[in-house]
């Protein structure tokens, strides 16, 4: 009598037919994400021990084994989750905290607003946001910087640009966007949300160190909404303002792999995703966890 697989062996083993079915050299072009739990934007229950399939930069299969000959990314036991988006960033020019940012717009040339925008925008992507809305720039120097990030000449977040400057906090059309330099109040919030208002995520990043972007989740928690609120504000409903919800803002099939990994729980402490361990980047790995026996061997090597 032949023996009966069980029902996650069967969905390995379809998965690895279909996939040999389609091109024998299929199996090699796809890498499985693998972590403790994912939180998948959409709102549902976290799911444990989740297997994210991606190819061509794509979400191919969620929660499956990972088919035989895949390329494995082990997260542990860490949280995965979709990339995060925010929807009031400025970043060309100065950051906080540099000589001369207050006035930097009369002491620098817009080019080299859009080459600090390099710096800059490689941090935000680290802290784990793969889209942004850009809100202002002197003489298109923001759109230089999203050209560039676009053509793959520099590494970036997914940038929606406004070209000059204009006001980003605030209220837009059924969304409200509080932002961490013009931080509301958990009347405004309840207010917002009694009346059918969405929440999306802004930090505005303008007044804040680039790549601390996260703390807008921190900021929207103490503002009264729950963890699980504030993960949905600058994941999907970040999404669907940006009308960019088809293809962002969610951890399903067919939508961008932009995927962020994050040590614990943030359901239980939102702080969490302020310091992403692992990025992906439509289907590029972009920042990789540092490992307890890596860390070790470099202050070994280190002689501290």
């Amino acid at each position: 009598m032949r023996a009966r697989l069980g029902r996650p062996a069967r969905v390995a083993a379809f998965a690895s037919i279909l996939i040999a079915a389609v091109s024998p050299a299929l199996a090699s072009e796809i890498v499985a994400v693998k972590a403790g739990l994912l939180i998948d934007g959409t709102g549902a229950p976290p799911k444990k021990n989740p297997v994210v399939l991606v190819q061509d930069g794509k979400i191919l299969a969620v929660g499956v084994l990972a088919p035989t000959g895949a390329t494995v990314i082990d997260l542990g036991d860490r949280t995965l989750l979709p990339g995060f988006i925010d929807c009031h960033v400025q970043l060309a020019g100065r950051g906080p905290g540099e000589e001369a940012a207050a006035d930097g717009s009369a002491r620098d040339l817009p080019q080299e607003d859009a080459i600090r925008g390099v710096r800059n925008a490689k941090r935000t992507l680290e802290a784990g946001f793969t889209t942004v809305r850009n809100i202002g720039g002197r003489d298109l120097s923001d759109v230089a910087l999203r050209n560039a990030i676009r053509d793959g000449i520099v590494p970036g977040p997914r940038m929606l640009v406004s070209g000059e400057a204009a006001g980003g906090s605030g209220s837009t059309g059924a969304f409200l966007v509080p932002s961490l330099d013009a931080a509301r109040s958990p009347d405004d919030i309840r207010k917002a949300t009694a009346a059918g208002v969405r929440i999306a995520l802004g930090s505005g990043t303008g007044g804040i160190p680039y790549g601390q972007n996260g703390r807008a989740f921190e900021l929207l928690a103490g503002l009264g909404m729950s963890n699980s609120d504030a993960i949905l504000a600058g994941t999907r409903n970040a999404a669907e303002l940006l009308e960019l919800d088809k293809e962002v803002g969610t951890v399903e099939v067919g939508k961008v792999a932009d995927l962020v990994g994050v040590e614990g729980n943030p359901l239980a402490d939102i702080k969490t995703l302020e310091a992403p361990a692992f990025v992906m980047h439509a289907g590029a790995v972009v920042k990789r966890p540092i490992e307890k026996e890596k860390k070790g061997l470099a202050r070994l090597f280190s002689g501290k």
